[in-house]
């Protein structure tokens, strides 16, 4: 049997850990907190299937400005941390380019595309399939023109897509103000009722099928000769695989 180990056990380490048993693999799971308890728990849980653009665009580079001079904005990037940062900005600065922008979209649709089919099979295996609700999605705007120009752009991808009246909008989602005119509603999407409790079905399925997780902190990795170390709060662990899901702390 093959082995593998996971550093991250949030949501996609998670969810990686289960499909990796089913297909055969010992898995050892490592986080330096308990499953599930870092941005897993208090995310949104939509299973954004339209959204297969890359966020490095020309209308964000665009708004990077007024980003940074509004100080209820988004975005905050301290002087000190330009230099170190500069990098990662021309990176994102490159991605705008028209053939990069294909590529990447094409990317995220190679992934997006059948998630929610691998959810469902995912889910069957965690017993989770009442906490996973399929009812589609809207993205709601107080200018009705301001959606003529992204319903283009989303059917031109593929995703399926449909703009409904402020009549159409209310009817579904009568909560809302009248100030709300129009939206766009995505059929193929889904969200999970409660992301913490999916992120536990998920971690009791795995253990049940023979998997073993140990809270460690890794402070650095080393190749081995067949594989690599793992230098961890507690001790030195070996594995011949490893999967690296630990979100903003990956690097």
């Amino acid at each position: 049997m093959q082995s593998i180990t996971i550093i991250g056990a949030g949501i996609v380490g998670l969810a990686s850990a289960l499909q990796l048993q089913h297909q055969g693999y010992q898995v050892l799971l490592l986080d330096k907190a308990q499953p599930g308890t870092g941005c897993s728990k208090g995310n949104a849980g939509h299973f954004a299937t339209e959204q297969v653009f890359p966020l490095a665009s020309l209308a964000v580079l665009r708004q990077l400005p007024a980003m940074l001079l509004d100080p209820t904005g988004p975005l905050r990037l301290r002087a000190g941390y330009l230099l170190q940062a500069l990098p990662w900005l021309l990176s994102f600065t490159a991605n705008v380019q028209p053939e990069r922008q294909r590529q990447l979209s094409e990317a995220l649709k190679s992934l997006n595309g059948p998630s929610i089919h691998s959810w469902q099979q995912l889910a069957q295996l965690a017993g989770a399939e009442d906490l996973i609700r399929y009812q589609g999605a809207l993205l709601i705007s107080e200018k009705a023109d301001a959606l003529q120009a992204s319903l283009r752009h989303y059917q031109q991808a593929g995703v399926a897509v449909r703009l409904l009246s402020q009549d159409e909008t209310l009817s579904q989602q009568p909560a809302l103000a009248d100030t709300v005119k129009a939206a766009l509603e995505f059929p193929d999407v889904a969200h999970t009722i409660e992301p913490y409790a999916l992120c536990q079905r998920l971690y009791q399925a795995f253990l049940a099928a023979g998997g073993q997780f140990l809270q460690r902190e890794v402070h650095q990795l080393g190749k081995a000769a067949l594989g690599f170390t793992l230098e961890t709060n507690v001790e030195t662990l070996n594995t011949p695989q490893l999967m690296i899901a630990a979100g903003a702390y990956s690097h």
